[in-house]
């Protein structure tokens, strides 16, 4: 939110989750008392030292897989968190989101073994990688780096199987909302 409020936009800066301290990238990945319930067994990960970005990156960089797996699910997990209780009213519960983050580490790591299992083997030219049952979830997102805040869009999409089409249609949707909104 702070980002919003240094563009001139009428938003409530405080931590969403702990409500104690302005919201900065730095309070909500590492500070929050609320988020630091998430990285209770993994406190030797944090660099509060450093600034979250420089920290993330030396993380995905230079760390094994599963270290940087757990602190990439942390931080979507706390992400998800803060936006579901921002923009869905859906309160903050950490064993909510410890579930949630449990649960991406496990589907990541399937997704890595199978990835290993592939490695060397070409899709025939023409073929698209599906997934199992259920939905995928495609994420549009957009910024402008001069000017004001215009509006914001959520919604889903159902459809299976195809991350393709899913991303195709998740894009289009998005041009189509900007359009109608000249």
């Amino acid at each position: 939110m702070s980002a919003l409020h240094s563009r001139g936009v009428s938003v409530d800066i405080a931590c969403p989750l702990c409500r104690q301290e302005p919201e900065t990238l730095q309070h909500l990945m590492f500070e929050c008392s609320q988020v630091a319930l998430l990285w209770t067994d993994a406190t030797h990960l944090l660099d509060a030292s450093l600034p979250f970005a420089s920290w993330i990156e030396s993380v995905i960089t230079t760390g094994p897989g599963t270290l940087v797996l757990r602190c990439v699910a942390n931080c979507w997990g706390i992400w998800r968190g803060r936006n579901d209780q921002i923009w869905n009213s859906k309160p903050w519960q950490v064993s909510r989101i410890q579930t949630e983050i449990n649960k991406l580490l496990i589907s990541w790591q399937q997704v890595m073994s199978e990835a290993a299992n592939v490695v060397g083997q070409s899709m025939p030219h023409g073929e698209t990688v599906t997934v199992g049952e259920g939905i995928l979830k495609v994420f549009v997102d957009a910024a402008m780096v001069v000017g004001e805040f215009v509006a914001a869009k959520n919604g889903s999409l159902r459809c299976h199987k195809d991350v393709h089409l899913a991303e195709a249609m998740a894009i289009k949707e998005a041009l189509s909302w900007a359009k109608d909104r000249s």
